[in-house]
């Protein structure tokens, strides 16, 4: 397909995959290997220091958040319990004709490593050491100032235990705001000609508050669909005033604003009831 047109469907893609790239996203082989490699990281994180003592760090975290603030880090003083899980086959699928085709401004070359500043094709061979958030999981803080004071004390915790990490912002023109982040482990797994070999695999941490979960939930479905879809104006929506995906957009924005004023009077009750 090289010259062409790139991929604009899934379907287009799966198809251009098999023939460029010698990969078949609908082999049996492929889906078996790719669950057998997933549930390695799952389990070897589940069962790592880190995620062992979580519960203790999240209950210290929350009397330190408390004495700070003098309000609660989470929705109950109850910490929540932190439950890893699998990013579903379709959803790396989906990734990958992300990557490789609609974010690749380099099409039909393939996209550059950010970890290794090389042209890579991401493929399910290397999606264990490339994608991070094969193994993941969610927490959500009442107040939203509480998804950085974590990431901080989060890194805090895994830099005692001599762990690779790193935590970023996000926000997006759609309205999703959060703190993601990554932790790194190291993996015993098989690679494709069933050798033993280690990688260096991201868990993907996000961190969140109270109102954006809620509107997260409400919205996944449709940025799901949005996200594998090539668009001639990326922001012709935010003019579309009668759609869903506007007024999810700006609920989201507006919702966050709010987040950030009630912590202000939050800030200044206290602060007015210090004195």
């Amino acid at each position: 397909m090289l010259g062409q047109e790139p991929p604009a469907t899934l379907e287009e893609y799966k198809s251009w995959a098999l023939n460029k790239l010698n990969v078949d996203y609908d082999s049996s082989v492929t889906v078996t290997e790719f669950g057998m490699r997933q549930s390695f990281v799952w389990n070897q994180a589940t069962d790592h220091a880190f995620f062992k003592g979580i519960q203790t760090f999240l209950r210290e975290s929350h009397d330190i958040y408390l004495q700070q603030k003098k309000a609660s880090l989470f929705m109950t003083e109850d910490v929540p319990s932190v439950i890893l899980h699998k990013k579903p086959y379709e959803s790396m699928i989906n990734k990958s004709f992300r990557q490789n085709v609609l974010e690749n401004s380099n099409f039909d070359s393939p996209p550059t490593n950010e970890k290794t500043k090389t042209g890579e094709w991401l493929t399910p061979d290397n999606w264990f050491s490339r994608v991070n958030d094969i193994v993941r999981t969610l927490i959500v803080c009442k107040y939203v100032d509480g998804p950085k004071f974590l990431a901080e004390q989060l890194s805090e915790y895994a830099n005692r235990l001599g762990l690779k990490n790193h935590y970023k912002s996000q926000q997006k023109d759609d309205g999703y705001y959060a703190y993601h982040f990554y932790l790194t482990i190291p993996v015993n797994m098989l690679s494709s000609d069933r050798k033993p070999i280690v990688v260096d695999a991201e868990i993907e941490i996000q961190l969140t508050s109270q109102l954006q979960d809620v509107i997260r939930k409400i919205t996944h479905i449709h940025y799901k669909d949005l996200r594998i879809r090539k668009e001639s104006d990326p922001n012709a929506w935010k003019w579309d005033l009668e759609s869903s995906r506007f007024r999810a957009g700006y609920l989201s924005h507006t919702l966050h604003l709010l987040e950030a004023i009630i912590v202000e009077i939050r800030n200044a009750s206290f602060k007015s009831h210090e004195k």
